[in-house]
């Protein structure tokens, strides 16, 4: 019998190792994190985090659930602020996840829905996979010109399974 346990666990012992090759470091980033060779180019993920946009437009990801973003549905809200640090209210916002590896999109259109103060939700930031996604933000003030360019920012983040 102890013959039997030990052949057991000498063939157990190689699925273990193989089933738990994501970042130990971090509890969080389990499966896949900022270090792992498929999430070349992610973002440190945490709230607070901001992107600028080429116009002077600030986007910090001020709430997400949940953090770091899992495969499913994730709700981030964003505060946007013009060059002059002043809350953008009535833009139109259009989000974009792209998963770079296979270049398909995400399967679900995210909502966005102001909250005032430059604050909107968008739910859900849906991503169907694991590893690098980038969701990119296009942002359309009130009163913009018809046919204008979008101001955007693009968050690169490690998403885990």
């Amino acid at each position: 019998m102890p013959l039997f346990r030990l052949a057991w666990l000498l063939l157990a012992l190689p699925l273990t190792t193989a089933c738990s090759s994501g970042d130990s470091s971090d509890p969080g980033t389990t499966g896949a994190g900022i270090n792992d060779p498929q999430c070349a180019g992610a973002l440190e993920f945490y709230v607070g985090i901001e992107q600028t946009s080429a116009g002077g437009y600030k986007v910090a990801l001020v709430e997400a659930e949940p953090a770091p973003p899992h495969v499913g549905d994730n709700r981030w809200v964003v505060r946007i602020v013009d060059a002059n640090g002043a809350p953008v209210e009535g833009a139109s916002l259009i989000v974009k996840s792209v998963m770079p590896a296979h270049g398909h999109p995400s399967p679900r259109t995210a909502q966005v829905t102001p909250e005032g103060d430059g604050k909107y939700e968008l739910n859900p930031v849906n991503f169907n996979m694991s590893k690098l996604w980038k969701t990119t933000i296009e942002i359309t003030p009130s009163g913009a010109a018809a046919g204008s360019t979008p101001e955007s920012v693009t968050f690169s983040f490690c998403v885990v399974g």
